[in-house]
């Protein structure tokens, strides 16, 4: 690998809670990487440790295939809840 590249560690998807994100959706998250040189991203669902394992994982799978393969999610495992 020649050219330089940026991962970003701590990236939120979607609409979670009180939180204000206007501009979370996936063209608009991938337009905001490409435009200060990120490469690849790394989830941090709070949808997923808020509802349990099933909640958000089929959105995020759908976020990281229509990424191309550029935006990962972090999974969470909370032993208090069985799903």
């Amino acid at each position: 690998m020649n050219d330089p590249f940026i991962v970003d560690a701590h990236l939120h998807y979607g609409y979670v809670g009180v939180f204000f994100t206007p501009e979370s959706q996936e063209t608009h998250l991938l337009a905001a990487m490409d435009k200060v040189g990120i490469s690849q991203a790394v989830c941090m669902d709070l949808l997923t440790v808020w509802e349990g394992a099933g909640a958000g994982l089929e959105p995020l799978r759908n976020l990281f295939e229509a990424s191309g393969r550029r935006i990962y999610y972090l999974g969470t495992f909370d032993p208090r809840r069985a799903s």
